[in-house]
């Protein structure tokens, strides 16, 4: 039973993750907005702050939204700690792709979106696929959070009640 569940919500955790994060890292590394430097000051400092911090504020935020024991509030607990990983990966790896790729594309015909999954997410794909092993091994391993956010009916393998 908690094998199954860990398999939920791995599965889920690593498709959400990946479909928020991997756009968000591209408009990380190509996009020119307001706030950039400090948005990824903060994606880094997210990531140095210990879970113990979020859990009681993600518990009774949590609480209230009758999310407590379900495969859907330990897949939201699970972005939240997540998804800043991801985006600055991500980021990453598409810094690394050549932005003369995308402007050819452009020149082409192409629009951003298009020039985006035609391009440059190929090119970065082996890059995306690291991060989402990384995230899958996160979320399959994770122990702190399910230990205060599952119940009975979505207890992962870690904590194997």
């Amino acid at each position: 039973m908690s094998l199954r569940n860990s398999a939920i919500i791995t599965i889920l955790t690593t498709g959400f993750t990946l479909l928020f994060g991997v756009p968000a890292g591209y408009a990380f590394a190509r996009g020119q907005f307001l706030g950039r430097r400090f948005l990824g000051g903060w994606l880094l400092f997210s990531r140095m702050v210990p879970p113990v911090i979020f859990i009681i504020p993600l518990f009774l935020f949590f609480h209230k939204l009758k999310l407590i024991d379900s495969f859907l509030g330990l897949t939201l607990a699970y972005l939240t700690g997540l998804l800043p990983f991801t985006i600055w990966m991500t980021a990453s790896y598409f810094q690394d792709v050549p932005i003369e790729l995308e402007e050819a594309a452009r020149v082409d015909g192409a629009t951003r979106l298009r020039a985006f999954y035609s391009v440059s997410l190929p090119l970065a794909m082996p890059g995306v696929l690291t991060v989402g092993f990384l995230i899958a091994i996160a979320a399959w391993s994770e122990y702190f959070v399910p230990l205060i956010l599952a119940g009975f009916n979505t207890t992962p393998a870690p904590l194997g009640w």
